[in-house]
């Protein structure tokens, strides 16, 4: 399929989670979630060979080993290394399309927008409740 059609969207989630009405003041208000979302379209380019896809993986091992204090190497699998690499299809994705989407409480009343954050902190999503507070669209107006 996409050595046919090769273009795709990957789509990355960043903070995310139920906002309760039960945390309101205004208790006429509709569950909802809020979000941060990346979505981007993007042309797929497939490798043809293991030895392409090898190199690939090496890249991303430098990229998500370096940090730890023994960095884990590919070779460690033994004859497993081969055999698994056997069913990697290695591809670069060339971005086409960047797409971003918040739905961060920008639209509410300062009241219900205070309260969400409120709420998403004594629930334990800080990640979400600091994302709404550092959210440029925020208007402040319902």
């Amino acid at each position: 399929m996409i050595r046919r059609n090769p273009r795709a969207i990957v789509i990355f989630l960043g903070a995310h989670g139920y906002v309760s009405p039960s945390w309101m003041r205004d208790r006429s208000q509709a569950p909802t979630w809020n979000f941060e979302t990346a979505h981007f379209v993007v042309d797929i380019t497939l490798m043809n060979t293991t030895e392409e896809a090898s190199a690939t993986i090496e890249r991303l091992l430098d990229h998500v080993e370096t940090d730890g204090p023994q960095r884990w190497q590919s070779q460690e699998l033994g004859g497993r290394h081969g055999r698994m690499l056997s069913g990697v299809v290695g591809f670069t994705a060339t971005i086409a399309e960047t797409r971003v989407k918040l739905k961060l409480g920008q639209n509410e009343r300062q009241e219900v927008y205070e309260d969400i954050v409120l709420g998403l902190e004594a629930s334990g999503n800080q990640r979400l409740a600091e994302a709404m507070k550092g959210a440029s669209c925020r208007t402040g107006e319902a």
